[in-house]
């Protein structure tokens, strides 16, 4: 199924082509930003501990940058419902019932 049908079909504003877009490039300019300032946004300097000593392993948080990246969306365009549901695209192309357990999840997350 096409986008532009699957916008038609479902109702969601953030499959219109231009949204999309904006969404998509938004997202993108905030990655911009944060590899300029990479070395004091929190998305790159935020560190957990993953073991304790004698055998210490600080490791960043990867999945911090998306995240952002998708407020930072949400935020600059103003956004009525969530960019993090676009996710449930991503993973729907290739495991559809995950998809549809992550709409779920992100559906009781912000409802």
């Amino acid at each position: 199924m096409g986008i532009a049908k699957a916008a038609g079909e479902s109702g969601c504003v953030l499959l219109e082509k231009d949204r999309l877009f904006n969404v998509l490039l938004a997202h993108e300019l905030f990655h911009a930003v944060e590899e300029q300032h990479a070395d004091e946004i929190y998305t790159r300097t935020e560190k957990v501990e993953l073991w304790r000593k004698p055998f210490s392993n600080r490791s960043s948080i990867a999945c911090l940058s998306e995240m952002a990246a998708m407020a930072f969306a949400g935020e600059l365009l103003g956004l009525d419902c969530s960019p993090y549901m676009l996710d449930v695209l991503l993973v729907y192309a290739y495991d559809k019932e995950a998809a549809w357990g992550l709409y779920e999840e992100i559906g009781e997350l912000i409802c």
